[in-house]
C-alpha cells in the first residue's frame, strides 16, 4: 500500500517513536540528527526518549513539524501492509546487500584513514575499531537470517517458543548495533569532516552516515514489523 504523508500532521511528546517513523518516513533523518535511535528505542515516546538523550523535546518537535510539512515528500510504501514474506525478501534484497558493501567499503577507508594520517587529534584508530567490531557482528547476523531463519519463517518451521528466543536474539543484536553506530556519530562529530580531511576522509564519512541511515531503517522494520507481524499471526491474532 502506497500512502502520501500527511503534511498537517501535529506531533506528540507521548507518542511511540516506532509508529512515527512507519507513519511518516520523513521523520528519519531529523531523528538521526537528533541522535536518536528509533531502531531498537522505538518503544519509547519522543519525550522519554529526548530525556534520556538531554534532547530538548520542543525543539525536536519543531523540527519534526518542519519535515513533514516540506513540500518535496513523496508518496511510500507502507511496510505494514506487505506480507512476512515480501518484507523478508525486500529486508535481504534491499538492506542486506547494501550492509555487505558498504561494510567492506568502510572498514577499507577507515584502515587507510588510520594509516594514512596516523598522529592526527581525531581517534581514527578508534574509529577502524568500532567499523571493524560493527562489520563481526553485523555480516554474520545476516547470514544467520538469509541461510536459517528466514527460510524457518516462511516454511512455519518455527515453534512459537523458538519465534520468540530468535526474535530476542535479534532485538540483542540491534541494540549492539544502535550502540555502535551512535559511537560512530559521537567519534565523527555527527559525520562532519575535520577541516583537514582529505578525499578518503570525506568519503569515510559519508559511507558511515549511509551505513547509519540504512541500517537504522533496516532494524527498525525487523524490530517494530516483522517479528510483531510473524508473533500476531501465530496468536491468530491477524491471519493473512
Amino acid at each position: 500500500m502506497t500512502v502520501k504523508l500527511e503534511t498537517g500532521r501535529v506531533f506528540h511528546r507521548s507518542e511511540p517513536l516506532a509508529e512515527l517513523v512507519l507513519e511518516h518516513s520523513a521523520i528519519a533523518p531529523v531523528l538521526r540528527r537528533h541522535r536518536i535511535d528509533f531502531s531498537s528505542k522505538g518503544a519509547l515516546t519522543l519525550e522519554q526518549i529526548c530525556e534520556l538523550n538531554g534532547t530538548s523535546v520542543e525543539v525536536v518537535l519543531a523540527d519534526l513539524q518542519r519535515a513533514v510539512r516540506s513540500p518535496d515528500q513523496r508518496p511510500f510504501t507502507d511496510p505494514r501492509a506487505m506480507s512476512p514474506a515480501a518484507l523478508m525478501f525486500h529486508i535481504v534484497a534491499r538492506h542486506h546487500a547494501f550492509l555487505r558493501d558498504v561494510l567492506a567499503v568502510a572498514e577499507g577507508l577507515a584502515l587507510k584513514v588510520e594509516r594514512v594520517h596516523a598522529g592526527r587529534p581525531e581517534p581514527l584508530a578508534q574509529l577502524r575499531q568500532v567499523v571493524h567490531e560493527l562489520r563481526e557482528l553485523l555480516e554474520p547476523h545476516i547470514e544467520h537470517e538469509e541461510v536459517s531463519l528466514f527460510p524457518s519463517l516462511l516454511e512455519h518451521s518455527l515453534t512459537a517458543d523458538e519465534l520468540r528466543e530468535e526474535s530476542a536474539r535479534s532485538k540483542e543484536d540491534h541494540e549492539r548495533t544502535g550502540a555502535m553506530l551512535a559511537e560512530l556519530r559521537r567519534l565523527t562529530n555527527d559525520f562532519t569532516p575535520p577541516a583537514w580531511a582529505d578525499s578518503t576522509v570525506r568519503g569515510l564519512y559519508h559511507q558511515l552516515e549511509s551505513l547509519e541511515a540504512d541500517t537504522l531503517e533496516h532494524v527498525h522494520l525487523e524490530n517494530y514489523v516483522l517479528f510483531p507481524t510473524l508473533a500476531a499471526q501465530r496468536a491468530g491474532l491477524n491471519p493473512r
